[in-house]
């Protein structure tokens, strides 16, 4: 239009109960996983998945790599006072061949985490925030598991645009 180059705009996805709104690509939806059971003692008090896969291709995902599929992206929030970062880290599978670096993201101290296994690349955000720990999680998978128009930089860009309140 007039020479300029104009695009869908992002989707935004407001929390006020759990704190946090996100900013994600217009191709991405909120997956609907239903209820999702926390385990007794964990802390989990939220958990939201978002995918570019269309439902038939989500249900295949899911049934092939488990609660984060490869290209999809998801948010929980914890109890802070149950498990801490970097806890919830080894417990999410940051083990031996884990790196883990201190992060800051929108002024929220936190642990990033980043571990391989097969040809998939885990990367992990654990962010302490008003007596909650929120954890920010995508996968890299290979080019074949990419849906259309989502891309490693559109999903760091969810993290790095993350709201907390």
């Amino acid at each position: 239009m007039g020479g300029r180059c104009v695009g869908p705009l992002p989707n935004l996805y407001r929390s006020p109960a759990f704190g946090y709104n996100l900013v994600v690509p217009s191709s991405f939806r909120r997956a609907d996983d239903g209820a999702t059971p926390a385990a007794p003692g964990s802390g989990l008090l939220r958990r939201e998945r978002f995918t570019a896969r269309s439902a038939g291709e989500d249900a295949a995902a899911l049934a092939r790599y488990g609660p984060v599929p490869p290209w999809d992206f998801v948010v929980e929030v914890y109890d802070g006072t149950v498990v801490s970062a970097a806890e919830r880290a080894r417990l999410d599978g940051c083990g031996v061949d884990c790196v883990t670096t201190q992060a800051t993201i929108r002024q929220a101290p936190g642990l990033s985490a980043t571990w391989a296994s097969s040809v998939l690349v885990t990367h992990a955000y654990y962010l302490e925030r008003s007596g909650r720990l929120f954890v920010l999680t995508y996968v890299v998978g290979p080019d074949d598991t990419r849906p259309a128009l989502v891309n490693e930089s559109d999903l760091l860009r969810i993290v790095e645009m993350i709201g907390l309140e």
